[in-house]
């Protein structure tokens, strides 16, 4: 656990695993989101998990719990694994490779995998 000043207010850094479980799901109503710093991230992100609080959160929280159960988790694994493998398959000793390029097409291929189960790879130049 870490204390920082963030935009002349205290913050707090959590890091072990412990800590981030008592904090989000044993006493997460003795946290308020909605604070002068929310209210900016808020303006950014809107009103969505990262932001909202209260029942509003827990029925956004309902809809897209599916998508991280552990059984999903494991095959995103598995697909960010495999398509990096892909990737790789093709490069060349020597050869000098954009990694922005590289790290952008990935990923492209996975989340469209991953959350429309569409595969891109011929578009990924063009998205």
């Amino acid at each position: 656990m870490a204390r920082f000043r963030l935009v002349n207010r205290e913050a707090w850094l959590l890091s072990a695993p412990e800590a981030v479980h008592r904090v989000l799901v044993e006493n997460q109503r003795n946290y308020v989101k909605h604070t002068f710093f929310w209210h900016k991230v808020e303006a950014i992100f809107g009103n969505g998990l990262l932001t909202n609080e209260g029942e509003d959160w827990r029925s956004q929280r309902r809809l897209v719990q599916p998508a991280f159960h552990h059984d999903r988790i494991a095959e995103y694994a598995r697909v960010m694994a495999d398509y990096a493998i892909d990737r790789v398959a093709g490069w060349k000793d020597g050869e000098e490779r954009d990694l922005r390029h590289e790290m952008t097409s990935i990923t492209f291929r996975i989340v469209s995998k991953t959350l429309f189960d569409s595969e891109v790879a011929g578009d990924v130049a063009e998205i």
